[in-house]
């Protein structure tokens, strides 16, 4: 059966669940943006909600905090990313953000694209 959701990456290495990206995000939380909004989710999601997804809240954010971050500072706050009624210069501003990390220039590319074609 061809998965539709879940690890797309990790898939076709493995015919049953596996414990080898576990702690990917622990990975990616090195770098201080994502670890801002890392937290920030939790914080919104909960203890009763965290635990109703199967974890522990108390031992994510132990995870989340005991992770040694890369020089460099938050750009993007989660209030600006969950802002409903985003203005033309809020969305080229999170564009111009998420180019600074994203290393795909077409990926960027399309970005711009589509928020010139009012598709953001």
């Amino acid at each position: 059966m061809a998965g539709r959701y879940g690890d797309p990456s990790g898939i076709g290495r493995h015919n049953m669940p596996s414990a080898e990206s576990l702690n990917q995000w622990l990975v990616r939380a090195r770098d201080p943006q994502v670890n801002h909004l890392l937290a920030a989710y939790l914080h919104d999601l909960g203890p009763d909600m965290i635990a109703k997804m199967g974890y522990d809240s108390d031992v994510l954010l132990a995870a989340l905090e005991s992770v040694v971050q890369e020089p460099g500072r938050p750009v993007v706050t989660w209030s600006q990313l969950l802002k409903q009624d985003k203005t033309f210069s809020d969305k080229l501003w999170l564009v111009l953000q998420e180019a600074r990390h994203d290393r795909r220039p077409s990926h960027i590319a399309k970005k711009f694209i589509r928020l010139l074609t009012n598709q953001i």
